[in-house]
Protein backbone atom coordinates (compact mmCIF):
# COMPACT_ATOMS: atom_id res chain seq x y z
CA UNK A 1 0.00 0.00 0.00
CA UNK A 2 3.14 2.21 0.72
CA UNK A 3 4.50 2.12 -2.20
CA UNK A 4 1.06 2.54 -4.28
CA UNK A 5 1.08 5.86 -2.32
CA UNK A 6 4.85 6.94 -3.72
CA UNK A 7 4.21 4.94 -6.67
CA UNK A 8 1.05 7.68 -7.59
CA UNK A 9 2.21 10.43 -5.70
CA UNK A 10 4.04 12.42 -8.49
CA UNK A 11 0.37 11.59 -10.28
CA UNK A 12 -1.96 12.48 -7.52
CA UNK A 13 -0.66 14.85 -4.28
CA UNK A 14 -3.53 14.40 -1.99
CA UNK A 15 -2.13 17.30 -0.38
CA UNK A 16 -2.26 19.64 -3.26
CA UNK A 17 -5.69 18.64 -4.15
CA UNK A 18 -6.89 19.49 -0.59
CA UNK A 19 -5.42 22.55 -1.14
CA UNK A 20 -7.18 23.34 -4.23
CA UNK A 21 -10.23 22.59 -2.40
CA UNK A 22 -9.76 25.21 0.18
CA UNK A 23 -8.90 27.84 -2.71
CA UNK A 24 -11.77 27.45 -4.39
CA UNK A 25 -14.13 27.10 -1.72
CA UNK A 26 -16.79 29.63 -2.27
CA UNK A 27 -16.88 32.67 0.00
CA UNK A 28 -19.56 33.02 2.68
CA UNK A 29 -22.79 34.56 0.86
CA UNK A 30 -22.59 38.10 1.28
CA UNK A 31 -25.02 40.10 2.84
CA UNK A 32 -28.72 41.21 0.98
CA UNK A 33 -29.68 44.46 2.29
CA UNK A 34 -31.93 45.02 -1.07
CA UNK A 35 -34.21 42.74 -3.14
CA UNK A 36 -36.91 43.36 -5.24
CA UNK A 37 -39.06 41.15 -7.64
CA UNK A 38 -42.10 39.39 -8.50
CA UNK A 39 -43.40 37.02 -5.69
CA UNK A 40 -46.88 35.33 -6.34
CA UNK A 41 -49.22 36.03 -3.24
CA UNK A 42 -52.22 34.06 -1.70
CA UNK A 43 -55.23 36.01 -1.15
CA UNK A 44 -58.26 34.20 -0.46
CA UNK A 45 -57.69 30.90 -2.27
CA UNK A 46 -56.73 32.69 -5.67
CA UNK A 47 -52.85 33.71 -6.33
CA UNK A 48 -51.72 36.93 -7.68
CA UNK A 49 -48.35 38.05 -9.06
CA UNK A 50 -46.97 41.29 -7.08
CA UNK A 51 -43.90 43.38 -7.20
CA UNK A 52 -42.04 43.10 -3.74
CA UNK A 53 -39.24 45.39 -2.32
CA UNK A 54 -37.34 45.21 0.92
CA UNK A 55 -34.97 47.59 1.93
CA UNK A 56 -34.09 48.46 5.36
CA UNK A 57 -36.22 46.57 7.15
CA UNK A 58 -39.02 47.25 5.94
CA UNK A 59 -41.59 45.21 2.86
CA UNK A 60 -43.14 47.00 0.36
CA UNK A 61 -45.70 45.51 -2.13
CA UNK A 62 -46.66 47.21 -5.08
CA UNK A 63 -49.32 45.88 -7.83
CA UNK A 64 -46.29 45.94 -10.49
CA UNK A 65 -42.82 47.47 -10.88
CA UNK A 66 -44.23 50.69 -12.59
CA UNK A 67 -46.51 51.57 -9.34
CA UNK A 68 -44.81 54.63 -7.20
CA UNK A 69 -47.65 53.72 -3.85
CA UNK A 70 -47.47 50.43 -2.69
CA UNK A 71 -50.39 48.50 -2.06
CA UNK A 72 -49.04 47.47 1.21
CA UNK A 73 -45.98 48.48 3.71
CA UNK A 74 -44.91 46.16 6.52
CA UNK A 75 -41.81 47.22 8.79
CA UNK A 76 -40.50 43.73 9.53
CA UNK A 77 -39.66 44.36 13.58
CA UNK A 78 -42.54 41.94 14.44
CA UNK A 79 -42.54 39.55 11.69
CA UNK A 80 -40.93 36.10 11.30
CA UNK A 81 -40.25 34.43 8.32
CA UNK A 82 -40.34 30.62 7.30
CA UNK A 83 -39.97 28.37 4.31
CA UNK A 84 -42.80 26.44 3.42
CA UNK A 85 -43.00 22.13 2.85
CA UNK A 86 -42.75 22.09 -0.88
CA UNK A 87 -45.65 19.62 -2.52
CA UNK A 88 -49.13 20.82 -0.90
CA UNK A 89 -49.84 22.97 -3.07
CA UNK A 90 -47.19 25.24 -4.82
CA UNK A 91 -43.42 25.00 -4.74
CA UNK A 92 -40.59 27.41 -3.47
CA UNK A 93 -43.47 29.20 -1.38
CA UNK A 94 -43.03 30.88 2.09
CA UNK A 95 -44.71 32.58 5.01
CA UNK A 96 -44.19 36.15 6.60
CA UNK A 97 -46.05 36.13 9.80
CA UNK A 98 -47.29 38.95 12.42
CA UNK A 99 -49.32 39.43 14.63
CA UNK A 100 -51.03 41.78 11.98
CA UNK A 101 -49.42 40.26 8.67
CA UNK A 102 -49.89 36.42 7.66
CA UNK A 103 -48.72 36.06 4.04
CA UNK A 104 -48.36 33.38 2.00
CA UNK A 105 -45.83 34.03 -0.72
CA UNK A 106 -44.19 32.05 -3.70
CA UNK A 107 -40.64 32.64 -5.29
CA UNK A 108 -39.64 32.05 -8.72
CA UNK A 109 -36.90 28.77 -8.02
CA UNK A 110 -35.22 27.46 -5.07
CA UNK A 111 -32.54 29.87 -5.76
CA UNK A 112 -34.86 33.39 -5.49
CA UNK A 113 -36.71 31.80 -2.64
CA UNK A 114 -33.37 31.45 -0.58
CA UNK A 115 -32.42 34.92 -1.25
CA UNK A 116 -36.21 36.30 -0.05
CA UNK A 117 -35.88 34.87 2.85
CA UNK A 118 -32.33 35.59 3.78
CA UNK A 119 -33.12 39.36 3.26
CA UNK A 120 -36.24 39.11 5.19
CA UNK A 121 -34.75 37.75 7.99
CA UNK A 122 -31.66 40.41 7.51
CA UNK A 123 -34.21 43.07 7.97
CA UNK A 124 -35.97 41.37 10.77
CA UNK A 125 -32.52 41.88 12.16
CA UNK A 126 -32.21 45.36 10.52
CA UNK A 127 -34.74 46.48 12.52
CA UNK A 128 -34.33 44.86 16.07
CA UNK A 129 -30.61 46.24 15.73
CA UNK A 130 -32.43 49.59 14.97
CA UNK A 131 -34.53 49.59 18.34
CA UNK A 132 -31.87 48.30 19.88
CA UNK A 133 -29.61 51.46 19.15
CA UNK A 134 -32.60 53.72 19.74
CA UNK A 135 -33.36 51.76 23.39
CA UNK A 136 -30.17 52.15 24.81
CA UNK A 137 -30.08 56.26 25.25
CA UNK A 138 -30.68 57.30 28.96
CA UNK A 139 -34.14 58.69 27.54
CA UNK A 140 -35.61 55.95 26.25
CA UNK A 141 -34.67 53.83 28.80
CA UNK A 142 -38.66 52.44 30.56
CA UNK A 143 -38.42 52.08 34.08
CA UNK A 144 -38.83 47.88 35.22
CA UNK A 145 -42.59 48.59 37.02
CA UNK A 146 -43.59 50.02 33.32
CA UNK A 147 -42.21 46.97 31.78
CA UNK A 148 -44.09 44.99 34.08
CA UNK A 149 -47.45 46.93 33.56
CA UNK A 150 -47.18 46.37 29.90
CA UNK A 151 -46.84 42.94 30.39
CA UNK A 152 -50.45 42.74 32.72
CA UNK A 153 -52.24 44.74 30.54
CA UNK A 154 -51.51 42.16 27.73
CA UNK A 155 -52.26 39.41 30.56
CA UNK A 156 -55.64 41.30 30.93
CA UNK A 157 -56.73 41.33 26.93
CA UNK A 158 -57.45 37.73 26.90
CA UNK A 159 -57.98 34.48 29.27
CA UNK A 160 -55.41 33.03 27.02
CA UNK A 161 -52.39 35.53 28.09
CA UNK A 162 -52.55 34.24 31.24
CA UNK A 163 -51.02 31.02 30.39
CA UNK A 164 -47.66 30.41 28.68
CA UNK A 165 -47.94 29.70 24.74
CA UNK A 166 -44.90 27.42 25.24
CA UNK A 167 -45.51 25.31 28.23
CA UNK A 168 -49.26 26.63 30.01
CA UNK A 169 -47.74 27.56 33.13
CA UNK A 170 -49.47 30.48 34.86
CA UNK A 171 -48.41 34.29 34.92
CA UNK A 172 -45.79 34.52 31.87
CA UNK A 173 -43.30 36.83 32.15
CA UNK A 174 -42.36 37.57 28.61
CA UNK A 175 -44.16 38.71 25.47
CA UNK A 176 -42.47 37.09 22.27
CA UNK A 177 -43.72 40.12 19.74
CA UNK A 178 -42.87 38.80 17.00
CA UNK A 179 -44.89 35.65 16.86
CA UNK A 180 -47.86 37.71 19.34
CA UNK A 181 -47.98 35.30 22.42
CA UNK A 182 -46.48 35.32 25.69
CA UNK A 183 -43.91 33.07 27.56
Amino acid sequence: AHSDYIEGRGQLDVDQILARQREVQPAKAAAIDLKQGYLAIKKKNAWNKRWFVVTDGVLYVYKNWKDLDPMEVVNLLLCTVKKLPGGLEKNNCFAVLSPTVNMTLQALDENDLDEWIQVIEQGIGQQLKKRQKEGTTQSNLVAAEEKFSYLRELQSISASNKLCADCGADAPEWALMNMGVLI
